[in-house]
């Protein structure tokens, strides 16, 4: 059975320190010479890529 309270806690949790993570992300990807971002539709992922201006492929 699902903790709907914990799950909503940890959700908000995640929603939370997404500015962290995406400005994280963002600064060490900077670093190489990245083409694309392979993601599995994760909102921070077509985040960065937009950012870093290169291309999403979803899965």
């Amino acid at each position: 059975e699902v903790n709907k309270k914990e799950l909503e806690k940890n959700l908000f949790h995640f929603i939370d320190s997404w500015e962290h993570t995406f400005k994280k992300e963002v600064s060490f990807l900077k670093q190489f010479d990245i083409h694309f971002i392979l993601n599995d539709i994760s909102p921070i992922g077509i985040l960065i890529g937009k950012e870093l201006k290169i291309k999403n492929i979803g899965l």
